[in-house]
């Protein structure tokens, strides 16, 4: 692995650099919202296809503080789980925030509201997209969610 590559992974392992290039990079894409603070931050060690981080952002308006919970999805060091099929898919994150836009424009299913896709990797070190929380459960890979977890042994057939 390269030392860029360390780096990178790093930055996004590191709860207070990520706060720092996170909350930065927020301020630059919502410069309405005054005091704008990152904070609360969750980084499961799962998930195969990219890294996923929550995280909250704080702000004043109108002498209230509001806060909401985010999503960022960050490309993997060693680039998308499936291969790559042209240069529009060589991005993973990219190609999950162009699909996410277009079930939205439809308004077929629900699609909870994503900043702009952030590709440059200065900010966090890989690519990434950030979307609005949605609150929910969320099947697992290990161990698998058709074998066992809330799907198998709690949801009805018609969930």
């Amino acid at each position: 692995m390269s030392k860029s590559t360390e780096e990178s992974r790093e930055a996004v392992r590191d709860p207070e650099s990520y706060r720092q290039g996170m909350e930065a990079w927020m301020r630059r894409q919502l410069p309405e919202l005054e005091n704008l603070e990152v904070h609360d931050f969750d980084m499961p060690a799962a998930g195969f296809s990219n890294e996923t981080v929550f995280f909250s952002a704080s702000w004043s308006e109108n002498n209230t503080t509001n806060s909401r919970r985010y999503v960022a999805r960050i490309e993997t060091a060693d680039g998308g789980l499936f291969p790559v099929q042209t240069p529009a898919t060589a991005i993973s994150v990219e190609l999950q925030h162009r699909i996410m836009e277009a079930v939205a424009a439809t308004g077929v299913a629900p699609v909870p509201p994503a900043l702009p896709f952030e590709g440059d990797c200065s900010v966090l070190g890989r690519p990434f997209f950030v979307m609005e929380h949605v609150p929910g459960k969320i099947p697992t890979e290990v161990p698998r969610y058709t074998l066992e977890g809330y799907l198998v042994e709690e949801a009805t057939p018609a969930e």
